[in-house]
């Protein structure tokens, strides 16, 4: 059993009155503090035999970025970490582009 995000699980939820993830399980999940800025794997954790992701380990996302007429494709996995490394690299990318 692994410590799973809780925001990826489809027993998740949110309050309108409270700001704390909730659980459908009842589960109490922990939340962790960012170890740095750049730290991508904190919030709301727990070791969790229940856990369903709630987007399938097999879905994909493509990122089409058009620069100088050039229009390149990359399809990354849907679980890539929250989106923001997609961010990252869709970033260098555009970078060594516009250097190339």
């Amino acid at each position: 059993m692994t410590t799973r995000q809780c925001d990826e699980c489809k027993y998740s939820y949110h309050r309108e009155w409270d700001t704390r993830l909730h659980c459908h399980k009842g589960h109490n999940p922990r939340f962790y503090q960012p170890k740095s800025p750049t730290d991508e794997y904190w919030g709301y954790k727990r070791d969790c035999n229940d856990f369903i992701p709630i987007i399938p380990s097999d879905a994909q996302i493509t990122v089409t970025i058009e620069i100088e007429g050039r229009a390149l494709e990359f399809t990354f996995p849907a679980n890539y970490y929250r989106g923001s490394l997609i961010e990252q690299a869709v970033q260098h990318l555009e970078a060594y582009l516009h250097a190339t």
